[in-house]
């Protein structure tokens, strides 16, 4: 059996991808491993502000995924910086910094 020889330019092309795939998992560990949460108040009391849940949810349209994560953040109390990302921009259409002020550029909070 011989092993085939590949163009030069088609390794390169895999060791490309090969990078790139890295560099996102790299990027996504880095996401993931954020331990840190955001206390949810600051969230809620915007929401409240603003007529309440359904209130923001009809800003775009219901969506059972952010009823959900907007639930447990009442629940617990606190989000993870993923969630309250997505919460912000989604439920109240702000940036994060807009909703907890420098406790968003924060690499570590209190726990």
């Amino acid at each position: 059996m011989t092993m085939a020889t590949i163009s030069p330019e088609l390794a390169a092309y895999v060791d490309q991808l090969m990078e790139a795939e890295l560099a996102r998992k790299a990027a996504a560990a880095t996401v993931e491993a954020l331990p840190t949460r955001l206390p949810a108040g600051p969230l809620m009391r915007l929401v409240e502000g603003r007529g309440g849940l359904y209130a923001c949810l009809c800003r775009h349209r219901r969506n059972g995924g952010l009823e959900r994560a907007y639930s447990v953040a009442a629940r617990q109390g606190r989000r993870t910086w993923k969630a309250a990302d997505r919460l912000a921009i989604e439920l109240l259409g702000l940036h994060p910094l807009e909703v907890w002020g420098s406790a968003w550029l924060e690499e570590e909070l209190p726990a």
